[in-house]
């Protein structure tokens, strides 16, 4: 067993997108905390818009992502509709992270997001 956390979430600011850079195992433990900091990074504290641009799509990097649960997939599918009320997009970025990809394809969750190979493509989308 590892001292270390099981999940990393970090985010940055590229024009009028929020980059999620994830990394370890999202499941059910760890999902809350990638909610967590979507929604900190969207609200941050004393609020206002980052040099005057809003938020147009969060980018969730999943490339170092080890493990995705279906609890993973359930969180993700979930932010998606939650930021999609708010005028937002997700855009999840796979790449070949078979971690991500193989349940992605198994639960058929292309037809809600797709999965974008790498970041500067789901930038300029």
């Amino acid at each position: 067993m590892t001292d270390g956390p099981l999940m990393s979430a970090d985010t940055a600011r590229v024009g009028s997108a929020v980059v999620l850079t994830v990394g370890g195992e999202v499941d059910l433990h760890t999902a809350p905390q990638l909610v967590d900091t979507v929604v900190a990074a969207l609200h941050p504290p004393g609020g206002g818009v980052p040099d005057g641009v809003p938020v147009e799509s969060v980018i969730a990097d999943l490339t170092r992502v080890a493990f995705l649960s279906s609890a993973g997939l359930g969180t993700l599918a979930a932010l998606a509709t939650r930021l999609g009320d708010d005028g937002i997009a997700l855009r999840l970025v796979a790449g070949e992270n078979k971690a991500v990809t193989r349940p992605w394809t198994a639960m058929h969750l292309g037809d809600l997001l797709r999965l974008y190979p790498d970041l500067d493509t789901a930038l300029k989308n």
